[in-house]
C-alpha cells in the first residue's frame, strides 16, 4: 500500500484512503464511517509517527487521537440510518 503514495505527506495519504473509499454518492453518512475505518486500517498497518495520525485525524475534523467512543457511536448511528434510507427507496 506505501508505494502508492508519499509516505511523510498526509494529504497525499488521505487523497489515496480517500480514492480507495470512493464517494459514496450523496450520502455523508456512509463515507464519513468508511474513511475513518480506512484511516484506522492505515494507522495500524502502517504505525505512522504521532504527528501524521494527528493530520490524518484532523483532516476528518477529529483531535490527534482520532474519533472518541461517542463520536464512532453517532457515526455507526448515522451509517446505519443512511443504509435504511436507502432501502426504503430502493425497494
Amino acid at each position: 500500500m506505501c508505494t502508492e503514495y508519499q509516505q511523510d505527506n498526509p494529504e497525499s495519504i488521505f487523497s489515496k484512503l480517500a480514492g480507495e473509499v470512493g464517494s459514496c454518492g450523496q450520502h455523508y453518512e456512509i463515507w464519513e464511517p468508511r474513511m475513518v475505518r480506512a484511516i484506522s486500517h492505515y494507522l495500524g498497518t502502517e504505525n505512522p509517527a504521532p504527528e501524521m495520525r494527528a493530520a490524518l485525524w484532523g483532516k476528518m475534523g477529529y483531535g490527534a487521537n482520532g474519533p472518541s467512543p461517542e463520536d464512532l457511536a453517532e457515526i455507526r448511528k448515522q451509517e446505519a440510518e443512511a443504509w435504511e434510507e436507502i432501502r426504503r427507496n430502493t425497494t
